[in-house]
């Protein structure tokens, strides 16, 4: 006799088969990640981390894999394609990666990057959001959702200059109801290219009076 979880999982995969997001392979019904086996290999890990130069307010940056290939395409669903389901195995990868960096893990709060208000509307969702609370949930380590905001809108930085990222985004963040003062923030964004947005929210965070601010990106871009 079926159990009542495991006949409405069956029902819901046969009218929405499983497949690998990525490749449409078919997955097995107990797959979580949304990805095959063969796709879920080919993520090529960044796996280091770097201190950074003075013209940086944050203290280091991790990333844990390169934007390209399945990642790059994991991270395009997710944000692009509004798969947010997708959050799920790339919060399990930054969770993995963390598990080896202890200095992820002596911090005092998570934030995320913050959407403008109204692409947040548009999406449904914060991506990066999405990604701090799973490593929320895996560390126990209290994140703060709301608290750094963006104050206007901004273009997206895809496309722009490095110098033309760095005036987009300045002064575009602000601190409500400060949890940051003398903590230790870990921010969290989805990808690091050229560091403008994360460092305008660095410098927003060390304004607010965090201790310090360290970053962690699901990719990076350079």
């Amino acid at each position: 006799m079926f159990s009542v979880p495991s006949a409405f999982k069956g029902f819901i995969n046969l009218i929405y088969p499983l497949h690998c997001q990525i490749c449409k392979v078919k997955l097995d019904p107990a797959n979580t990640r949304y990805l095959c086996e063969n796709c879920w290999n080919k993520v090529k890990k960044y796996c280091r981390n770097s201190s950074v130069c003075d013209e940086y307010f944050f203290n280091k940056i991790w990333s844990v894999g390169k934007y390209e290939g399945i990642l790059k395409e994991c991270i395009h669903l997710l944000k692009y394609s509004k798969k947010s389901f997708i959050a799920r195995p790339l919060g399990e990868l930054m969770n993995s990666f963390i598990a080896n960096y202890p200095e992820l893990k002596t911090i005092d709060f998570i934030t995320p990057a913050p959407l403008y208000s109204a692409k947040l509307r548009e999406r449904g969702f914060n991506q990066s959001a999405e990604l701090a609370i799973r490593i929320s949930e895996r560390f126990n380590i209290p994140v703060s959702l709301n608290n750094l905001y963006r104050t206007r809108y901004t273009l997206s930085q895809t496309g722009l200059s490095r110098h033309e990222r760095l005036l987009n985004v300045r002064a575009a963040f602000s601190v409500k109801n400060n949890p940051f003062l003398k903590k230790r923030v870990l921010l969290i964004d989805d990808v690091f290219t050229t560091g403008a947005t994360v460092n305008e929210c660095s410098k927003t965070l060390l304004k607010a009076g965090a201790q310090t601010v360290r970053i962690l990106t699901l990719a990076r871009g350079n």
